[in-house]
Formats: C-alpha cells, structure tokens, sequence
C-alpha cells in the first residue's frame, strides 16, 4: 500500500501552518481572554491587577500571583532595624522570606512587578508561599537583566546581525509567541512567561498545546539559528538538581529556630557559669547538625546521579538558504535540543532524552521508568489527520517516546531512519515531571512535629510570664540589673528547654538502627513518627507483591460443547511428531498460537509477558519475513506460525501442505473492550479465520450459546478463588467470499461476533512468599490496603484475590469508562468480578448529557439486585463486602467530572491499574485527602511521586525509587512494611512519652525556681547540672531502648494518638504538672513546721556558710523534685500495646534503679564532698530527712495511678472507640456525618438486563425495576 507523498515543508512553514496561529490568536484574543479568566462558575480566575493573578496549576494546586516593586523608603527602615536588633531582624527574614518582601517591596500590579509572590494553596488547605525574581531577557544584544550568555553555538555578533529574528515560544493555552524579549519567572522547574495581549502570566510548553497530528508530518529540522534562538526560551535539555556546599548546608542548619534557640541558651549559661550542661548540649547539638548535614548531601548527590545524563543524538537540520527539503544530519549534545528538532533515531536503541513524537519508521521501547512493567511497547508513527494532537488519546500516545525510556530497536523503509520531533525538553519531560515532585512533594502533614511546635509556643508564654514576673519581682527587691536579666533569661531556658530537639532525635535514632539492623534504611528519620499513624498502605504490584512476569499454570479445553480436565503439560504440541491431547482439537492451540502481538528483538521473542508465556507453552515457532529486522516496517508480508515439527494438512482442493498459519490483521488489545483478536489464514487455504481472547464473560457473551459448556460458571469459580488469571479463547471461519482487501477494511464489531468457544487458559502470577502474610497480617490490623500498578488490570484483580488483598466473600466491581477510552459514548460502567458470578453481571454507571448536577448514575441489573436482594446497601458496604477495581483512564475521568464520586471510591476502591506516576501520586493525595496516613511500597521509577507524596514511602529498590523515598529495604519484599509500621508505632509512643517527659521536666523545674525566686534562693549550679545531665539526660537518652512487640504477634489495630492537642496528653501533662507542684509545696512549706527550721536572708550567710542560695527551702524543693524526675520516667515510659514492657529496658531500668539509690543517698545521708558540691543545707536529726521518702513514695502512687489507671484506661478507651467509628465511616464512605462536606446526591439504579451464562435478554424488560443506591 503506497503512501501519498508529502513535501516537507520549511520551519517558517511549519511554525505558520499550526492550528493556533498568530492571526488566529490575534482574532481572538477578546474570546481567550474571558475564557481564561473565568472559572466554571462564572468567577474570574484573574482580579484585577492590585488582587494580582490567579493560576489553577492542577485539579489540586493554585497559585496567587502578587506583584511587588522595590520601595527604598522601605528597604532604608529595614537596614536600619536590622542594624538595630543586631542582625536578629535579617535571621527573622531569613525564616520568613515573605516578611523581607514586605520590608523591602511595596504591592503594584503584576505587570509593573519586579518581584512575584507566589501563594501556593494545596487542596483548598495547605498554602506555602515562595518570592520568586521577575526576570526580562531581551534579545538583541542579549542585554539581559539576567546577565544571560548567548545560547550554544551563536556569540554576540551573530545575535546582532539576527535583528530581524524573534524568539518562538510555546504557551500552554495553545498560543505561539514570537518576540524580541522575554518577561519570566521561574517557580518549583516550572517556567511562567508574560502575555502581553492577555496581559497575565501563562505557562511556559512545548509543542504539545499548539500542533495538529498533520502539523508533525510537515515539519523539517530547524536552523542552527533557529535552534539556538529557541533555546534562550527553553534553556539547555537539562534535569538539574540542586547539590549544595557543605558550607551552605551547615549555615542553613545552624540557622535553624531550635538551633539558634539553643546558642542564646548557651550564651545565657556561660554567662552564669553553668559551663558543664552547656558543653553537654553542644556536642549533642553539634553530632545532630553534622549527621543532618552531611545525609543531606549525599541525598542530593544520590538523586543528581541518578537522573543527569549526558548523550550524543544526531539531529536534522535545515540548511538556510538552501532549497526546500534539503537537509543535513549533525549530531549534538542533548542538552542542545529544543522543541522543535528533529532527531533520528539509532537503530539499535538509545535512551530518550526528550519526549517526542514519532514520525516514521516502527519503534520499540521499554517504559519501565512510566508503567512499572519491563513490556516492550511498540510505537507507531503519528497519524496524519488534521485533529488537535491529544497525547491522552490511546491511539497518540502509541505515537509518543518518553524521556528517560529505552528505545531497545527501531524498524524503518530501506536505507532511511526512524525519525521523530522533540515536544518537551528538560522538565517539560514526563521525566522531569517525576523529578520535579521528588524535588517539590506535595506537602504532608506531620500532625506530631507541627502540634509539638504548638505546645512549644505555649512554653514560650508561660516562660514569658515568669520572665515578666521575674524582672518586676526583683526589681521591687533592688537586685542587680544584671542578676535580674540573667535570672529572667535564665527561667526562659528552664520553660522551653533546649534539649529538646535532642531528646526527640535520640528515640528516632534507636528506631533508625534497629531497622538498619533488619535490613531497612532511613534517610529521613522525621518520616519514623508519622509511620505509626499508618493505617492505609498502598503496593505496586509486580516486583513488589509478585514476582516478574506471568506463569502458565494449564488449560481447559472444550470438546462438543463439554469442558476437559485441565491440562498442565508443557509444551502442549509434541515435537516427536505424535498428537498429543490438546493436539487433537487443533483449533485451540492455533489461537494460542497466532492471538498475540508478539516481534522478533535481537533474533529474542519479546512482547507482553502473558502472550509470550502463552506462545511459548504451544511448542510452535515464530516467523517473520526474511530481512533485517530494522527494515521490517508497514509490511503486507504476513508473520506465520507453525508446529516445531512439521505437521501436513491438506488444503480444500485436496493438495498437501505443511501446518502453517499466516496472522494477516490484528485487533490490539483494548481495556474498555477487554479481548483482542486476529484475523489469519492458512497456508493452501482461501479462506481466513477469525481468533479471540479476552475475559471470558466477554468471550462467552460473542460466543454462540449452544458452544458454551455446562457448568463453566463452577469451573471459573473454582479458578478466581484461588487468585488464578483466566483468558478464554474463540474462533470462527469468515465466510469464504471475503477477500484480503475486505479483511484490512472489516470493522471490528463486525468480526468480533457469533464466535464459537474454545476453553480456557489459567495464568498464575506467583506471589513473593512473604505476600500473603503480610497481607493477612495488615488485615488484622484493621489497615486498608490497596493495589496501585501499572499492570493490566484483569492481573491485578486476580493477584488481590490470590494475596487475599480482596477476600473471596468481596465483591469486586471493576469500573470500566468509555469516556476514559475516547469513543462517542459517555457511560462508565461496573463489572462484577465476584467469584460466584465473575461472568453474569455487568452494572452500568453513566454520566448522563444534560444532567444538571453533573453527577454519576448507577443502574444495576437483575443479577445484582438477586445478589444484593433487599440487604440494606449501607450495612453490605459496612461488613466490607463491596470494592472496586479501576484503570488509570477512569480515575482521571472520575475525578474531573465528579468529585464526590471519587471520594466515594476512594473510600472503597482496592485495585488501581494501568495507573501513571501522576496518578499513583494523586490517588496517595486523595486517600490522604479521605483522613488516611499513608504508606507507598513500591520498587520503580514510576512509584517515585507516590513514594514522595506519600506519609511513608517505602522503596525495595536502590534504583530510582530509593532517591524519593525516605525508607529502603535490601530485601524484595513486603516484609518490611509491618517491620516499619512497628518501628513507627514504637517511635510515636517514645516520643510521645519523651515530649511529656520534657515538658513537664522543664515546668516542673520552672516551678522550682518560681518557689525560690520568691526568696530571691535558686537551684544551685551543680543542683541544675545533676537534674538537668545525671536525671534527664540520662532517662530522655535510654527511653527509646525500649523496643516494639515481637514480630510474632498481631499489629495493635489502633494506631497511637498523633496529636498532642487532644485530650489525653494535654490531660496528662497538666495533672502531673499539678501533681508534682503540689508535692513541691509540701517540700517548700513542710520545712517550715519543724522546730530546727532558720528563714533564709538574701545576701547573708546561712548557718555560716558560703554559699550563695543554700537553705531549708531549698533542700524541702531539690529532694522532693529529683524523686519526681525519675517518677515521670517511669509513668511515661508506656509499653503494651505497641511497645514491650519497661522491665525489657534494662538499661533504662538499671538507670532508674542507680538514680533511684543515688537520691535516697543525697536526700537521707549524703558524703561530705557531695553535700560540699551541691551546697546543700541538709535538716540536722537523720530521722526527719526520712519524712521526704514516703512523701516522695506517695507521689509516685498518685502520678501512677492518675496516668495509667485514669488516663490510660479511661480517655484511651474513648479515643480507641471514636477511632473505631471513623475507621468504619471511611470503610463505608459515610461522608454525611462530616461537617465539611454536603450530602451527596443518591446515585439512582436502573435495571439494564443482558445475557446471563446460557441465556439472552431481550430489551422490551429494560427498565421494569429500578431502586435507589444512596453509597457506592
């Protein structure tokens, strides 16, 4: 078949000849601008200029644009309050970049700006603010206020004698510019240019948003003028990531809030003397900031490597001047490319370094790096028609080669090369898209670290207070103003103590080692915490729940209309030239044989994992044409298969000839269709035959009744339940007029129809041996667990029944759209994949023309409804009888025409297939979004969003993977993931056990001082040193020992609180707080009673003496107050349910136990030396010091029983059922007891009868019963 000739056309021609072309946009700019201005509401998306622009980046993610100019009135009063806070006012600005802006920038439109501020809102709930450089490069010159050089290959003098040319550029609303300056800024690697006539910022694209499929056909390489002209907009074809200095990245850290906190804490200290804590928490601090600094750098630099490259591709370029069509090859860097040239492709394979469309020649490629699967795919040269290039159509995106993928081999004419157009270069790319949300993750709320912070902010005001209190109680006591400035800053670093930081990273750290110790590895150790919040996980499935690839398990053949037992010896055709069983019907082998997409690579079969198992089951060989498989492109000569024996048939005039079957035509797989088909021919044959396969309820419902074999519904069921894939196969002669004309133009609809069955083939994808346990394990635990893969998804279905990610009792609805598929149809429709009756029930939702609320409709037919019969649809979803299963092309159209659909789905969903990188990650988002801590494990580059977005990303591969996640296990299977969801539950409750423990530490220690500020005493230096180092240091360093329940029991099924602003901890912290306080009194005022008793003078000598705070009080304070430092170690230190009892942390209890002896010692008898150094005033009869034991015993039991016996028992107990409720509200999608959400619309269910195992409905029973679905 010849093609029409087509004259390459010029890039002038070219750029002129798209659909959005300049005179166009100028033609209808008053249109454009109203569409892009106005939200679907009628609301204008961009206000006026002083509201600044509006930007909707995604369906989660908008930005406000904020025009600023420099002020120098401004930028004056900020030098001068930098200078007069000595510098404090410039580290403010440094923590709150925005606050500089407004110190040194007034508000002007965004036209006149020089300055933007970026105000990113996340899901409506989230805002992050970024200050980003307006910048203008101008060509001419290159005067630019950048200082940019001129692009490769062109100096100055060339860009002067280029007066004539302008700089062309891509827009994303389908506008081309051509201009002589560029008005830009650059925000998270995306670049936002200035539109003069819309007089907004639009985002900078690639070829993409302004080109026809016939646009691509015309073009011709472009200049090396042009080429670098191009490249001033879109800059090199880079991915660049940042690696910073050891320098820069210490600075950064040091300048940290808790770090500079703790460097005014030690001035404060050694400005008392108090040398020995303060060299204590600056060797902490400063292994904390080296550790963090330099796993920084080796992120970045782990990252850099793996995705910079650097590559050689050979480009077409046009010759200026020259007559039309004539070109040259020349071969650059890749870092050179720019939207626009044309590259030719090496027949031997090369890895893509742009995303571009194919223009001629057949390529196959492994986009492993997208999909996850190691399938060839082969690509298919664009179309030529004059539709708008939509790469989210099936049929382009054949057409379409993605950076980062491996073109294994390309097929082109004769002596010419596969050629294809660049569209997008740098992180325009679909790589640079799974970059830059590595760089830039969505933001995850880290509920504990931010409610920390909170609480610290209430220490911060109670430290205020006493500082307030302080400094106006010794003032009126005419103390020294020095005294009274060091004592009021003093108590500042009691309230909010310095360590905390430290204490906080030492029980993660524990958590970190013993999971190196199991073979994971943690590079964000603030990620520990928030995995013990996880009650969602989500898996990639192949190489992370399955082994690679698909298995042959056998096949059931039928007879005369009779199932045969299942057949398990393989190959199933005998090369000893006997019939083996199978043989016998010949007609089921053959369609084995030839109903794949299967191509030679390298003389290696290759194609799809189950065709290729399927293939090489049948013993038959493969053949294609004989010439090098780089020439082989758009050939009419037909692949034969063939027996590997020669078997001889005789052919319909009676000749003999050998067993060979020619695969004329084939029908490519389809999802919404489920099957695919051929159309071949024999050898010696006139007449052609058509072989299906596919699902078998779609096998079946194109198969002629009377073929269809009893009791195949019980066989089916038998399969499924045990988790096996099964195909069905089905043939039928063509009638004998049709001709090979007839067969290239017959419709699909037209040949797919009145098959007769074949049998069955069962595939296993044998699960990792640690799969089902874990899966069975995370059950128990209540955790909802998902399925998110690149993989077909009849596999996935089949492999979450095999695990018992989805029981057997489940019905599983697949959701199947046509939309999704771009055909002229607007339903979405449900497949019942319930063991019982995976073939009869096909339920219909539709997207109905003209409905007014823009909302799903379900209808259902009669076999569901006998299914579901009169149960209640609310308590069948609650029992976790219902989930649904979904491709990625139907949660994209799910999610933008209904939002409460989706969120629906999402509460029920388990199995998501043929997802992309992007929608793995926005399923993490909107799971997040639905009130669940997530977890990702996974093992490709096509996980990378979904690991970064997700609450715990957990990577089982040291690939591309690992750079996104903060967790990496050597091992290769799920294992780890309860391993981690342990470690995280144990990590969250010490850490919640040190947080209070410091925290009523320090207001217990801040009462202290309060209680003997009053007598203008104190804690005595080396009194602070034993509390604060010997006490706490001690206990906060051996808390985190104690380790998570053995691996032999059962995951808790509630997580630990996450929140420290509910009632328990508050509860807790503030009756210990009291508790204590109270006992301190009792030791400030029960000295007073006793007869020995002396009042303390400030400034004179006590009992003869030299020291400067010693007193009666002061003993009564310190000896009841040490007893309480290790009470609350003990009361805090929690164990069951997710952590081992205290009496397993030996070292924490022979701690405990020391410390305990040590105070008794000091309280009752201390040695001289040791009185001498904590300038004690000890009580002189022996037997009154022991009054301070049982006084001390007491507030144990009290605190004990408070925490444990009321706060435990009692709020946990409430919390624990409150939990459980909102665990079954999201099992059943009840979004009507949220407050935030209105009540959905109820999905209305309309019976739409189809056929049955044997039998077929007529349309005239349509709609005679209908009932009403209010939850999917």
């Amino acid at each position: 078949m010849k093609k029409t000739a087509q004259t390459p056309m010029s890039a002038a021609e070219f750029e002129s000849s798209t659909s959005w072309s300049k005179m166009q946009t100028q033609s209808l700019l008053h249109h454009q601008r109203r569409a892009d201005t106005t939200g679907d509401n009628g609301r204008s998306d961009m206000s006026s200029e002083d509201d600044g622009e509006h930007i909707k980046v995604d369906d989660d993610n908008e930005w406000d644009l904020l025009g600023y100019q420099i002020c120098r009135k401004r930028m004056i009063a900020s030098w001068i309050g930098i200078i007069l806070t000595g510098g404090f006012l410039r580290l403010v600005f440094h923590w709150f970049p925005r606050l500089h802006l407004y110190s040194r920038h007034r508000r002007c439109s965004i036209s006149k700006a020089t300055k933007v501020l970026v105000v990113e809102t996340f899901q409506k709930n989230y805002k992050k603010y970024y200050v980003k450089d307006i910048k203008t490069t101008v060509l001419h010159g290159l005067k630019s206020q950048t200082g940019l050089k001129p692009p490769i290959g062109m100096d100055e003098q060339e860009m002067a004698k280029s007066n004539e040319r302008k700089i062309k550029f891509y827009l994303s609303n389908g506008t081309v510019k051509e201009t002589e300056s560029i008005r830009h800024f650059s925000c998270k690697k995306e670049v936002y240019v200035w539109d003069e006539d819309l007089e907004r910022f639009i985002k900078l694209s690639g070829l993409e948003t302004a080109m026809t499929n016939g646009d691509f056909h015309r073009a011709q390489g472009l200049t090396e003028q042009e080429q670098s002209l191009r490249q001033i907009a879109y800059g090199p074809n880079e991915i660049l990531t940042p690696v910073q200095s050891l320098l820069t990245l210490l600075v950064l850290e040091v300048l940290d809030p808790f770090y500079v906190f703790q460097a005014f804490s030690l001035a404060v200290w050694c400005a008392e003397e108090y040398y020995y804590y303060a060299i204590a928490i600056f060797i902490m601090s400063f292994f904390g900031v080296t550790s963090s600094i330099f796993q920084t750098r080796k992120n970045q630099k782990q990252l850099k490597r793996t995705v910079t490259s650097s590559d050689v591709v050979t480009v077409i370029r046009r010759v200026e001047g020259a007559e039309q069509g004539n070109e040259v090859k020349e071969e650059i860097l890749a870092k050179h490319l720019v939207p626009g040239d044309i590259i030719a492709l090496p027949p031997h394979g090369c890895v893509m370094s742009c995303d571009a469309i194919l223009l001629s020649g057949n390529v196959i490629v492994n986009e492993s790096m997208l999909t996850g699967e190691s399938v060839p795919v082969t690509k298919a040269p664009v179309t030529m028609d004059e539709e708008p290039f939509n790469e989210k159509s099936d049929i382009v995106r054949h057409s379409i080669l993605f950076c980062g993928t491996k073109v294994l081999q390309t097929r082109f004419y004769g002596d010419q090369c596969a050629r294809a157009v660049v569209i997008r270069t740098g992180f325009l790319t679909s790589k640079g898209q799974i970059v830059k949300t590595i760089l830039h993750p969505p933001p995850v709320d880290y509920l504990f670290e931010r409610d920390s912070y909170k609480f610290v902010g209430v220490l911060v005001g109670i430290a205020t207070l006493g500082f307030i209190s302080t400094v106006i109680t010794k003032a009126m006591r005419g103390v020294d103003p020095f005294d009274i400035a060091i004592k009021a800053l003093d108590l500042i670093t009691i309230a909010v103590p310095p360590a905390l930081p430290a204490a906080m990273t030492v029980g993660k750290m524990y958590a970190q080692r013993r999971l190196q110790k199991k073979g994971i590895y943690c590079i964000n150790s603030r990620v520990i915490n928030v995995s013990g919040s996880i009650n969602c996980v989500c898996y990639d499935k192949t190489g992370t729940l399955t082994e690679d690839g698909l298995d042959m398990w056998g096949v059931v053949p039928v007879q005369s209309g009779v199932l045969q037992p299942p057949l398990r010896n393989f190959p199933l055709s005998r090369a000893d030239g006997e019939k083996s069983q199978i043989q016998q019907d010949e007609r089921f082998i053959v369609a084995m044989a030839t109903c794949h997409s299967l191509t030679y690579l390298g003389g290696q079969l290759i194609g799809d994992p189950l065709d290729l198992k399927m293939f090489e089951s049948t013993g038959w060989i493969l053949e294609e044409p004989e010439m090098s498989e780089t020439s082989q492109f758009d050939l009419l000569v037909p692949m034969v298969v063939r027996p590997s024996c020669k078997e001889v048939v005789t052919s319909d005039h009676g000749e003999a000839f050998p067993l060979e079957e020619g695969i004329i035509r084939q029908f490519q797989f389809s999802s919404l269709l489920q099957r695919m088909s051929v159309i071949t021919r024999r050898l010696g044959s006139k007449n052609f035959s058509i072989y299906c396969k596919g699902s078998p309820e779609i096998i079946m419902s194109l198969s002629r009744p009377d073929t269809i074999p009893q009791g195949i519904s019980t066989t089916l069921e038998i399969y499924t339940k045990k988790g096996y894939r099964v195909l069905a196969l089905a043939w039928r002669p063509l009638p004998s007029e049709v001709t090979v004309v007839q067969v290239h133009r017959i419709k699909r609809e037209q040949a797919e129809t009145d098959f007769i069955f074949l049998g069955l083939i069962i595939f296993e994808n044998r699960l990792k041996k640690a799969t089902a346990k874990v899966i069975e394990s995370l059950n128990k635990a209540k955790a909802k667990q998902i399925m998110v893969t690149g993989d077909n998804i009849l596999t996935a279905i089949s492999v979450a029944h095999e695990c018992e990610l989805v029981s057997t009792k489940q019905r599983i609805y697949q959701v199947l759209s046509s939309m999704a598929e771009h055909s002229n149809s607007n339903e979405i429709r449900i497949h019942n994949w319930t063991a019982k009756n995976i073939f009869k029930d096909d339920d219909i939702i539709s997207l109905r023309e003209g409905s007014k609320d823009g909302h799903f409709h379900s209808s259902l037919n009669d076999s569901v409804k006998s299914l579901l019969g009169d149960a209640d649809v609310e308590k069948e979803q609650s029992d976790m009888r219902t989930t649904f299963a979904m491709t990625g092309n139907v949660w994209e159209e799910i999610r933008k025409n209904d939002e409460e659909l989706l969120k629906r789905i999402v509460k029920c969903g388990a199995i998501y297939a043929r997802m992309s990188p992007v929608q793995k990650q926005q399923l993490v988002q909107e799971l997040q979004a639905a009130g669940y801590c997530v977890a990702m494990c996974g093992d490709g580059a096509n996980d990378c969003g979904a690991l970064k977005a997700a609450h715990t990303g957990i990577s089982l591969s040291e690939a591309e993977s690992s750079v996104a996640s903060p967790f990496t296990s050597n091992g290769d299977d799920i294992s780890c993931v309860p391993k981690v969801i342990c470690e995280g539950r144990a990590a969250l409750v010490t850490s919640f056990g040190i947080f209070k423990f410091m925290a009523v530490y320090s207001l217990v220690q801040f009462s202290s001082v309060i209680l003997l500020y009053s007598l203008e005493s104190n804690l005595t230096d080396f009194e602070f040193l034993y509390i604060d180092l010997f006490l706490v240091t001690v206990f906060a360093a051996l808390f985190g020992l104690t380790e998570p329940p053995s691996s032999k029991k059962d995951i808790f099924p509630i997580p630990p609180s996450a929140s420290l602003y509910s009632i328990y901890p508050i509860a807790s912290i503030i009756s210990q707080v009291f508790i204590m306080v109270i006992f301190q009194l009792v030791g400030y005022y029960g000295v007073r009673l006793f007869p020995w008793f002396i009042p303390f003078t400030y400034g004179k000598s006590f009992l003869g003496n030299d020291y400067e705070y010693s007193c009666y009080e002061n003993y009564g304070v310190f000896s009841i107050s040490i007893f309480q430092y290790i009470w609350m170690a003990v009361v805090f230190s929690r164990g069951a349910p997710h952590r081992k009892s205290l009496f397993t942390n030996t070292w924490l209890l022979l701690s405990l136990i020391v410390m305990g002896v040590i105070n008794l010692i000091i309280v009752v008898y201390p040695p001289p030396f040791m009185e001498k150094l904590l300038e004690l005033v000890i009580p002189p009869p022996l037997g009154d010091r022991f009054i301070i034991i049982p006084i001390a015993a007491l507030n144990f039991f009290i605190s004990l029983s408070i925490e444990w016996g009321v706060m435990e028992n009692i709020l946990e107990y409430g919390r624990g059922r409150q939990l459980w409720k909102k665990r079954q509200d999201r099992a059943i999608g009840n979004y009507h007891s949220s407050k935030s959400l209105k009540p959905l619309v109820p999905i209305t269910a309309e019976i739409i009868p189809r056929m049955t195992e044997r039998n077929h409905c007529s349309d005239e029973n349509a709609g005679n019963l209908s009932t009403t679905i209010t939850h999917l």
